[in-house]
């Protein structure tokens, strides 16, 4: 069950707008075999509807302190 604080098309949260994160470098092997599966199922939808749906970009750096 997925309960939302605000209405549907809100932009009071991280995921609104026209661009996603998606990522796929992760430390868990099962959080890295899901985005395996969602990648070959993002491909599968865009080969079943003629669309381009996902674009992946060039990549991001995250740097902060040690620690």
């Amino acid at each position: 069950m997925l309960l939302e604080q605000f209405g549907p098309g809100h932009v009071l949260g991280a995921s609104h707008g026209r661009a996603r994160i998606y990522r796929s470098t992760y430390a868990e092997p099962h959080h890295q075999a899901l985005v395996a599966e969602t990648r070959r199922l993002w491909a599968e939808l865009e080969a079943e509807t003629g669309t381009t749906l996902l674009h992946p970009g060039t990549g991001t750096a995250t740097a902060g302190p040690a620690g």
